[in-house]
C-alpha cells in the first residue's frame, strides 16, 4: 500500500528490480542509503552525505552519514529523528540517543546523533549532526554470535562504568593462585575430555600452563620446582624428546611444554633433566623435507613444529644452522596475502601460527625474511573494537588466549623493525601499535571466573590453557617499549614481566 511522503508525493511499492549482476531486489530489500534518502526527502531535509570511513571489520562496509538538519543548517540538540516513518524500519529512542534501522535483508545501525564541530559554508556558520551507519549483509550464525558476544562483554563494562564500580577492575590474584595450586595436585574431572586421549596425553602442557601462570602471578617458588622436575623426567623418551605422559611416544608439542616448564622451575635439578644429545637427535629426526618440522614420527608438518623445535633448541643452547636450514623459506611460503602466517601453505592467516612463525624467525634473527609491513597491517586489525581483546582470524569471536598469541606479536614486530632499520614504518616510542588498556579491561572484567582462573569469554568456564595465555598477554600489555607501564587499575593488577629480556636471563642460567 502506498505511503504519503513529503510535498504530497505518494510512494508506491515498486516491482522487483533486476540488477546488472542478475540479482533480483524486491521493494522491501532496498539499500539503507536509499531508505535514508527517501526519509530525508519526506522530512524536507537536505540529502544525506555519505562518507566512507575505515571499518573495524573488513567484512563490513562502514559509512559516516552527515544529516544536515533544518534548511538553515542549524541543529537542535533536542530534536530526535523518528525512524518509524521509514518503510520497513524501526527505531529506538534510548537515553543515549541511539538509532537503529533494521531492514529484512540488510542491517544499518546508526549511532548517536550529536552536533558536529561548527564550520563555515558560504559565509555562514552551521553545525551538522552525523551518525555512523554500518551496512552489513543478511544475518548469519557468525554475525549473530558476534552480536551476542559483544552484548555479553559490554554488559560487564556497563556494570562497572555506569554504576561507578571501578573498584571491581581488580585482578583476583589469590583466587587464581588457589585454583592453580589445586590443579597442580589434582585436575578437575571436566578436564578428562580435553583430547581423545584424555588429560594423560597432555600432562606436560598442564604442568607448563599452571607453572607459567603462577610465575606470571609472582608465586611460583621452590616448593613446586622439584615436583615439576621429577614428574617431567618420567615423560622423557630415551630416544629424545618428551611425550604427553610416561611411556608414550615423543611429540614436539609436549616437548616444548616440558622444556618451558623446566625453565620456569629454574633449578639445577630441572636443567639436568633434559638429555641434550638425545634431544638434538630427536629434533633432527623431526625435520621435514618440506622445510618445517613434523610434530612426531609420521606426523603432520605445520607452523607449530617450527616454533616448538626452534624454541626448544634455543632454550637448551643447541640451536645450529643445521636445524635452521630451510626454515625461513618455509615460513615465508606460509605467509598469506592477508599478511599473517597460516599453519600450512594455502590456508588462512591465524593468530597462533602467526606468532609461532614470527617468533621462530626472531629467535634466529631472520624476521626480515617476512613481509613485515603486511604482517603489521594484518595484526592491527585483530584487536576487537567493542570488546578490546583479540580475535584469532577474520570473522572469529574474541578469545582471551589471543591476548598473548596476537598481543605478543607487536613487541616482536617492533624489535624486528628496529633491528632492520626500516625507514618506512616510524617506530612509536611509547606503544606497539595496539591498545593495552582495552585489552586489560576485557581480561579483568569479562574473563575472570569468580571461582578462580580465566576463561575464553563470558559464559564460559575457566581452564588452565586460557588462564596461562590470558595472564601472559596481560603481562605483555603492561610493559611497553619505553619501559612505561600502561596499567589499568591499581598496582595490585601488575604482573611479572615475561618477555625476551626476562626469558634471556633464565636461558643464561641454564648450563
Amino acid at each position: 500500500m502506498g505511503k504519503r511522503g513529503g510535498a504530497g508525493t505518494e510512494y508506491k511499492d515498486k516491482p522487483p528490480e533486476q540488477k546488472k549482476d542478475g540479482t533480483v531486489v524486491k521493494s522491501y530489500q532496498r539499500m539503507p542509503t536509499q531508505i535514508l534518502n527517501e526519509w530525508c526527502q519526506g522530512q524536507k531535509r537536505p540529502k544525506p552525505e555519505f562518507r566512507g570511513v575505515r571499518s573495524y571489520d573488513r567484512s563490513l562496509c562502514r559509512f559516516k552519514v552527515v544529516l544536515p538538519d533544518a534548511k538553515d543548517g542549524t541543529y537542535s540538540g533536542s530534536h530526535v529523528v523518528d525512524m518509524k516513518d521509514v518503510e520497513g524500519g524501526c527505531a529506538t529512542s534510548a537515553p543515549e540517543g541511539v538509532l537503529a534501522l533494521a531492514s529484512p535483508s540488510l542491517l544499518a545501525q546508526a549511532w548517536t546523533l550529536w552536533p558536529h564541530r561548527s564550520r563555515a559554508r558560504a559565509g555562514q556558520r552551521w553545525t551538522a549532526p552525523y551518525a555512523m551507519v554500518i551496512l552489513d549483509g543478511p544475518e548469519t550464525l557468525t554475525s549473530e554470535d558476534q552480536h551476542s558476544c559483544e552484548e555479553n562483554v559490554l554488559a560487564f563494562f556497563k556494570h562497572v562504568w555506569l554504576s561507578g564500580a571501578q573498584a571491581e577492575i581488580c585482578l583476583q590474584r589469590e583466587a587464581h593462585l588457589a585454583w592453580l595450586k589445586r590443579g597442580f595436585t589434582s585436575l578437575p574431572p571436566n578436564f578428562a575430555g580435553l583430547d581423545p586421549g584424555g588429560e594423560d596425553a597432555s600432562r606436560p602442557w598442564f604442568v607448563f600452563w599452571i607453572a607459567h601462570a603462577m610465575e606470571v602471578l609472582g608465586d611460583f617458588d621452590d616448593h613446586w620446582a622439584p615436583k615439576v622436575a621429577s614428574f617431567l623426567s618420567h615423560c622423557q623418551d630415551p630416544t629424545g624428546g618428551f611425550a604427553g605422559g610416561p611411556s608414550q611416544l615423543p611429540h614436539l608439542a609436549p616437548t616444548y611444554a616440558a622444556v618451558s616448564a623446566l625453565m620456569v622451575a629454574g633449578t639445577e635439578e630441572a636443567y639436568q633433566v633434559v638429555d641434550r644429545a638425545a634431544m638434538y637427535d630427536f629434533l633432527m629426526r623431526m625435520k621435514s623435507p618440506e622445510g618445517g618440522f613434523k610434530m612426531h614420527d609420521e606426523g603432520e608438518t605445520d607452523m607449530r613444529g617450527c616454533y616448538c623445535a626452534i624454541a626448544v633448541a634455543s632454550m637448551l643452547h643447541i640451536l645450529t644452522d643445521e636445524l635452521m636450514e630451510g626454515i625461513p623459506e618455509y615460513i615465508c611460503r606460509c605467509q598469506t596475502w592477508e599478511g599473517g602466517i597460516a599453519g600450512e601453505e594455502g590456508l588462512e592467516a591465524h593468530g597462533g601460527y602467526s606468532y609461532c612463525g614470527l617468533a621462530t624467525l626472531c629467535i634466529a634473527g631472520k624476521a626480515d625474511a617476512l613481509d613485515l609491513h603486511g604482517f603489521l597491517k594484518w595484526a592491527v586489525h585483530k584487536q576487537m573494537t567493542h570488546e578490546g581483546g583479540f580475535q584469532g582470524r577474520a570473522n572469529k569471536l574474541v578469545d582471551s588466549c589471543y591476548s598473548f598469541w596476537q598481543g605478543a606479536i607487536f613487541p616482536l614486530l617492533h624489535e624486528a623493525f628496529r633491528q632492520g632499520g626500516s625507514e618506512k614504518v616510524p617506530l612509536p616510542k611509547d606503544h606497539c601499535w595496539f591498545a593495552p588498556e582495552p585489552l586489560q579491561m576485557y581480561l579483568l572484567l569479562a574473563c575472570q571466573h569468580p571461582a578462580g582462573g580465566l576463561r575464553d569469554k563470558p559464559n564460559k568456564s575457566a581452564d588452565f590453557y586460557h588462564t596461562c595465555y590470558a595472564l601472559s598477554g596481560m603481562a605483555v600489555s603492561q610493559y611497553d617499549v619505553s619501559n612505561h607501564t600502561p596499567l589499568l587499575g591499581d598496582l595490585g593488577n601488575l604482573l611479572e614481566r615475561t618477555d625476551a629480556r626476562s626469558d634471556q636471563r633464565k636461558k643464561n642460567q641454564a648450563p
